[in-house]
C-alpha cells in the first residue's frame, strides 16, 4: 500500500544556516491491513516523512508510492485519511458543519456525508455535541473530531500523527479501538506516537527512526529480542543450604517470600547455576523477563550502530 525507496530529504541552508538532512535514504513498505507505530526521538524525521507520504513535501531524492501512485496524484490522496499532529479547526463551525465541509472536499455525495457523519459522531462520543460551535470544544473533543474527519471517506490508508495527544485515558482507549476497527476493515494504519504503551497494544510492527535513519522496522516480538540478554534466576533453600547462606553467597539478589531472586546475564547465569546445584540449593525458575517496549526502544536507540542523538 505504501512504499519508501531510498527517500532522502535535505532542507537547504541560507547565508547563515547550514543545510539540514532530515531523512537519510529511508526504505520501507506497509502491507494492506497492518498497523505500524512510527516512533523515535523529537527531530528524528517522523513528521517530515509523513508529509512526504501525503504529498505535502517533495523528497530531495528517492521515491514514495501510495497505492502504486505518486502521493501527489488525486487518486492516491483519495485513499488516504490524515490526522495531523496539530489539526486546525474553523471554530465558528459546528461539528456537523465541519464534517460536511470535509466530506465535500473528499467528493462524497450528500447522503454519504450525512450517514457517515452521524455514525462517526456517535462512535466518537460527540453525537450530543454535533451542533455546538467548535470554539466550545475541549482539546480532547477536537482530537476525537479530527479522528472522525480522517475516517469520514472510509480511507484505505490512515495516517495519524500523534493521535493520542490531548486525550484522557478513556479517549486513548477509544482511539485504540478505532485503530483496531480500521485494521479489521483492511485499512493500513501508520501512526506516530510518544506513548509507547499504546503501541504495544495495537501495533503489528514498530518502525524506529533516529536522526533521519530507519534503524529497524520489526514486529514487537523481534524488537524485544534485541534487548540485552538478561535472565531472572529464582533459588530456594533446602535441607542442605539455608536462606541465610544463599543470601550471603549472592548478596546482589533480593528476597521474594521464601525465595532468592537474581538478575544476571547469560555467562554469569551458567556459573551461578553450577554453584547453586553444588551447594544443594533448589532452582525454582530461570526465565528471561520481558522488558517494556519503552525500555527496549531506548536501549535500541542507544546502540553504537544507531547514529544520532538519543532520547
Amino acid at each position: 500500500m505504501v512504499t519508501f525507496e531510498e527517500v532522502k530529504k535535505v532542507y537547504p541552508g541560507g547565508l547563515e544556516r547550514r543545510s539540514v538532512t532530515a531523512l537519510k535514504g529511508i526504505s520501507f513498505s506497509l502491507e494492506p491491513g497492518e498497523v505500524v507505530a512510527y516512533v523515535g526521538p523529537n527531530g528524528a524525521g517522523k513528521t517530515t516523512s509523513l508529509n512526504i507520504l501525503l504529498g505535502l513535501l517533495k523528497p530531495t531524492s528517492g521515491r514514495v508510492t501510495v497505492g502504486g501512485r505518486s502521493p501527489t496524484e488525486a487518486p492516491a490522496r483519495a485513499i488516504v485519511g490524515y490526522l495531523p499532529e496539530r489539526p486546525y479547526f474553523y471554530e465558528q463551525l459546528s461539528a456537523i458543519e465541519f464534517l460536511r465541509l470535509c466530506g465535500n472536499l473528499s467528493g462524497l455525495d450528500p447522503a454519504a456525508i450525512t450517514r457517515r457523519s452521524d455514525q462517526l459522531l456517535e462512535r466518537m462520543g460527540l453525537a450530543e455535541a454535533g451542533r455546538r460551535r467548535l470554539r466550545t470544544f475541549s482539546r480532547g473533543m477536537l482530537q476525537r473530531l479530527g479522528l472522525a474527519q480522517a475516517l469520514l471517506h472510509d480511507p484505505q490508508i490512515l495516517v495519524l500523527d500523534e493521535p493520542m495527544s490531548g486525550l484522557d485515558p478513556l479517549g486513548r482507549h477509544l482511539a485504540r479501538e478505532i485503530i483496531a476497527e480500521a485494521k479489521k476493515m483492511g485499512t493500513t494504519v501508520l501512526y506516530s506516537s510518544h506513548i509507547l504503551a499504546d503501541a504495544e497494544l495495537v501495533a503489528d510492527r514498530v518502525a524506529v527512526l533516529v536522526q533521519g535513519e530507519l534503524i529497524t522496522l520489526a514486529p514487537l516480538v523481534e524488537l524485544r529480542a534485541i534487548q540485552e540478554e538478561r535472565f531472572e534466576l529464582v533459588l530456594a533453600p533446602t535441607a542442605k543450604v539455608s536462606m541465610e547462606q544463599i543470601e550471603q553467597r549472592w548478596p546482589e539478589g533480593r528476597a521474594v517470600g521464601n525465595a532468592w531472586v537474581l538478575n544476571t546475564d547469560e555467562e554469569c547465569l551458567q556459573r551461578i547455576l553450577a554453584q547453586a546445584t553444588a551447594r544443594g540449593a533448589r532452582v525454582i525458575q530461570v526465565q528471561r523477563p520481558q522488558a517494556p517496549l519503552e525500555e527496549t526502544l531506548v536501549r535500541l536507540m542507544r546502540r553504537p550502530d544507531a547514529k544520532g542523538d538519543t532520547v
